[in-house]
């Protein structure tokens, strides 16, 4: 985060603060709030208010009014307004839903060492976390670090002729890219000069994924977030959520246009509808494939569920960790671990908020 942004946040932090709690200031708090997220509040209501909707005047300054206080009270950013359907819930409702703006807080709380060298910075670096946990990749990983490592990067695709290549710090799927070294038109010195362009990057071996999950979206890696909260030796499982690719995309991840259903986790069944991080809009069937979303029974889900066990189990220290799995046809596989996992999925999947559940955790 550079200086302009640090400094936006603190001045939006004490705007929310000012317009909570005096009341003689919040309509000055909420015209200064305005401006500040000014760009926030259009992108959310082009993405989720009809046109009919933004055509009503009348109605827009109501709903802006209602964005702008939801944001003081809630600490809720726009796009978490419609995507939880705030309009139609009540001040009670409103307070159970935990938003993504309070999350780092909360982790601090969750995890016991949040300092810059603590344990949940093996997460935030592909390459370390593959060093703790490689028996639960069942792949070969690779860190490319520099021109250095071109012997090495040869003998990989020798025998690996596609790979997917992340940004050894990247998240939310950006960067993320297949190669096949049968089609690319230059040498392997001019590939790997392409990959290091942007810095360090990891390269693994594709997962091949077992059918069930294919079906959904196959030109992506269709996971399981499963995020765990290890508390008293005992593991917590507080999400378990379907995630599935769409278009041309090679990942799943909602925040590049992936599609996420809630998942029962006692049966591993689907329980909702698949929803977009950037509309309302409910998916019955996946809308590629036309594969159905809900209803569908998650492959071989309690060996799912002992595998993500014993993975919260392995760095003790971290608490909280959101897993993404692939199945494969030899079982379950981690894709990676994300120390600060969001706790949007399961609250935009079925639009009830956890918080409760997340505070008894904290305890």
């Amino acid at each position: 985060m550079n200086v302009k942004s640090k400094l936006e946040k603190i001045i939006t932090y004490i705007i929310t603060y000012i317009g909570k709690n005096f009341i003689i200031f919040r309509p000055i708090a909420r015209n200064i709030l305005k401006r500040n997220i000014s760009k926030e509040v259009e992108r959310a209501i082009d993405c989720f208010v009809p046109k009919e909707k933004r055509e009503n005047k009348r109605y827009m300054r109501h709903l802006i009014k209602d964005v702008l206080n939801t944001r003081i009270f809630y600490n809720c950013p726009p796009d978490e307004f419609f995507l939880y359907e705030f309009e139609r819930l009540s001040e009670a409702g409103r307070h159970e839903f935990v938003t993504n703006i309070e999350k780092e807080s909360i982790c601090r709380k969750l995890n016991s060492n949040w300092s810059t060298d603590g344990v949940w910075t093996i997460f935030q670096n592909k390459e370390t976390t593959y060093k703790h946990f490689s028996k639960f990749y069942n792949r070969d990983v690779m860190l490319i670090c520099n021109k250095d490592d071109y012997n090495a990067f040869c003998n990989f695709v020798e025998k690996h002729r596609s790979f997917i290549m992340k940004k050894h710090n990247s998240s939310k799927g950006t960067g993320v890219k297949i190669y096949n070294i049968d089609e690319y038109k230059g040498d392997k010195k001019e590939l790997l000069h392409e990959l290091l362009k942007d810095g360090k990057v990891v390269i693994e071996e594709l997962i091949k994924q077992d059918s069930p999950m294919a079906e959904f979206h196959p030109k992506s890696i269709n996971t399981v977030r499963c995020a765990t909260v290890l508390r008293n030796g005992k593991v917590h499982i507080i999400t378990t959520i379907l995630r599935m690719g769409r278009g041309e995309s090679v990942v799943d991840n909602a925040g590049s246009g992936g599609i996420l259903a809630c998942i029962d986790s006692e049966t591993g069944i689907v329980c909702s509808y698949g929803f977009t991080e950037n509309s309302n809009t409910k998916f019955v069937s996946h809308p590629d494939t036309g594969k159905q979303i809900v209803g569908f029974q998650v492959p071989k889900w309690q060996e799912l569920i002992e595998t993500v066990k014993e993975l919260a189990n392995v760095i003790p220290e971290q608490r909280y960790v959101g897993w993404d799995l692939a199945l494969t046809e030899n079982g379950w596989v981690m894709v990676e671990g994300n120390s600060a996992a969001q706790f949007v999925l399961r609250q935009l999947t079925t639009k009830r908020g956890i918080r409760s559940e997340v505070e008894e955790l904290l305890c």
